[in-house]
Parts: structure tokens; sequence; C-alpha cells
């Protein structure tokens, strides 16, 4: 019969076919590099097929036709203008993948050891189905999918090499929007505020691949030591952390701009063991005056000036 009338294929009155649909037919092979032999063609889509790649840059059907394809299709990337006006993302994402590759070394998540921070995040990332700016085909456009997906692999970090992930933490939604995280209108992290969680695990030390990051609290958690002086993010971040977690002291302006006493201290620790020779309060006899002054002053919570996070300040 007439081919107009075939599935997917839709003609105008001079017989001459303006469109193909040929979505989701499961269809192998390489990508038709005819097409544009139609020359009344406006509208072409093959997404959600099994082609291999065929469409390039400088194909006429490129200038000519409203393009739907596959991302293994296009060649262009879903960030960039170019052949494909829509582009479904495919499972695996040669594009995905390179973000991940760069950041984590490897897309491969196997290399990872089993339950590790990286093999999580790695596992996380390469799952289109969990970034909701991939549920539908996307068109390229003024989203910043690059540098929004870099952020995300850096949450996801922090999610999968601490505590955070029994909290629910993160999904598959947009995570500007997860607790916590505050984004600018370009979608850039700009403040993460995690307090009181109960957070254990390393204090995460890629944060300063949040490069519009400009406060940062974690303060009231269990993270073990990882700011260091000379990381930018000592520079270009408002940082509220544990004593723990802080290079520099109360009393000394550097890293973290506010500073959450722990208990024990630290710092009041280190003043006791000065004055008395030891902070160890065993170690002096019961109901002596070493003994009673040792363990008055290791309590933070008999020191008015500890009752809130402090800023170091003269």
């Amino acid at each position: 019969g007439d081919h107009c009338a075939w599935s997917g294929v839709t003609c105008n009155e001079n017989y001459s076919v303006t469109q193909l649909a040929l979505n989701n037919l499961d269809i192998t092979g390489p990508y038709p590099n005819t097409l544009d032999k139609l020359t009344s063609l406006t509208t072409l889509s093959t997404i959600g097929n099994n082609l291999s790649p065929g469409l390039v840059s400088d194909n006429d059907i490129c200038t000519d036709t409203a393009i739907a394809a596959d991302e293994t299709n296009c060649p262009n990337a879903v960030d960039e203008t170019g052949c494909c006006d829509a582009i479904r993302m495919t499972s695996p994402s040669p594009y995905i993948d390179a973000i991940v590759e760069r950041e984590l070394s490897s897309a491969d998540c196997s290399t990872f050891p089993e339950g590790s921070r990286d093999s999580g995040t790695c596992t996380f990332m390469r799952n289109k189905s969990n970034h909701y700016v991939f549920d539908d085909d996307q068109y390229p456009d003024s989203f910043p999918y690059e540098s929004w997906l870099k952020e995300r692999v850096v949450l996801a970090e922090m999610n999968f090499g601490t505590t955070l992930s029994s909290n629910s933490w993160i999904n598959t939604g947009d995570h500007c929007a997860w607790s916590g995280v505050t984004c600018n209108e370009n979608y850039s992290v700009t403040q993460l505020a995690l307090n009181n969680l109960d957070i254990t695990g390393p204090y995460p030390n890629t944060l300063d691949k949040l490069t519009s990051l400009t406060t940062l609290s974690t303060i009231g958690n269990n993270l073990s030591p990882g700011l260091v002086s000379d990381n930018d993010i000592c520079t270009d971040t408002a940082i509220a952390a544990d004593e723990t977690n802080c290079p520099n002291a109360v009393d000394e302006t550097g890293c973290c701009d506010a500073i959450r006493m722990t208990s024990p201290s630290p710092y009041i620790d280190a003043i006791v063991e000065r004055e008395l020779s030891s902070a160890d309060c065993s170690t002096f006899p019961e109901g002596s005056r070493d003994s009673g002054t040792c363990t008055f002053m290791r309590n933070k919570s008999n020191h008015y000036v500890f009752d809130d996070d402090q800023y170091p300040d003269s």
C-alpha cells in the first residue's frame, strides 16, 4: 500500500513524507544515513530504539528537520544545541558516564570497594533514573546540566561517605530541594546547613568543588577532622563547624568563622593539661583541689562563653 499510510509516516498533499515517528519500536541496526533525501521531512523522531550512531552535524537533515533521537544517535550532547532538538538519554548514558569518570576517576563502579563512598556515588550517579531532569526527552536549553551533575556528585559523596545516607537525605529529585541545601537561580549550591543530624564519618573533602558555596554549617555532628587551612573552601565560604573539624581554635581567626565547642573539648583540655599537668581527672586524688578543678574546668557547660557557637574574636 501507500507508504504514506505506513505506521509512523505522515505525508503532505503532494505525497511527500513530512514526518517520521518511529519511537519505542526496539529497532536495531545502523542509523539510516539517507533520510536527508526526504526533502520535505520536517519532523523525525526515533527515540527509544537501539540504532547505532549515524547522525552527523553537517548532514542537511540537521538544519532542515526537527529531530528527536536517542543520545547515542546525536552528535550534540544534551547541553548543546545542534543536530538533535530533543535528546532522550540512554542507560547507560555516555554523557553522564563521562562526568562520573572525570569526577571519580572511573565510571566502572566495580573498581571501587563495595560499600565505599565512591562505589555508592558511582552507582547512584550512573543511573539516569536518579536524576529527575532526565525523566523526559531533553531539549538542549539553558539548563546547566554538566555543572548540576558535577555538584550532585559532590553531594552524593557526602551522602555515601557519611551516615547521612541513613537519613534518607538523597533522592531522585532536584538536590536544590534536599534538606539543608540552598541554590541560586543557576542551580548552583550556595548554602549547606546540615546541623545536629548526628552524622558520623569523615569530613567531606570535596566540598570545595561547590564553587558557589558561600555558607557551610555542619555543627552538632560527629564528623572526623577534615578541614585544612589551605583548602579553597576556607577562604571562599563562611564555615560553622564543630571544634574537632576546624584547623583554627576558638580564639584564632582561620578556616572556621563559627566554632561549636565539643564535649570533651580539645581546646579546654589543652589548657587544663598545661595548668594542672593532666586533663585526665582520674589521675588526681578524689576530693582533692586538682580533681575538683579538673572536673569543673573540663565541663564546657560550666563556662557561659561557650553556651553558643563561638565566633573567633578578640
